[in-house]
């Protein structure tokens, strides 16, 4: 079942009614990273069922660069929780394109062979 891969995912939700197994409306995904622990909160507005949940991640998914976000991050290195290593930093930003892409997997197949 759809809900069962997005549960773990999906710990705050605008509207507490939305079923997972057919989602509508603002969802939020949140997930730590396992190489720095960063909190990682993607926000989809505007959810129409599984298919536009998908779209719509995979939309996210397609635009995140964790090169770009390196950029961003990497002057309060060693500030705030983010890893002072150049190395760590990097392998985490990358691990939230990873995480990302295998939800997206996991989505992809409970909507196809549900």
């Amino acid at each position: 079942m759809l809900s069962n891969v997005l549960e773990k995912f999906v710990p705050f939700l605008y509207n507490e009614d939305v079923d997972l197994d057919n989602p509508q409306g603002d969802i939020m995904i949140e997930f730590w990273t396992d190489t720095a622990g960063q909190d990682v909160v993607i926000e989809l507005d505007g959810i129409c069922g599984r298919h536009d949940l998908y779209k719509k991640l995979y939309d996210w998914w397609d635009s995140y660069d964790a090169e770009e976000e390196f950029e961003l991050w990497y002057p309060m290195h060693g500030k705030r929780g983010v890893p002072d290593s150049p190395y760590t930093l990097l392998q985490d930003l990358e691990e939230v394109g990873r995480t990302v892409y295998e939800l997206l997997d996991d989505i992809k197949r409970e909507i196809y062979q549900g």
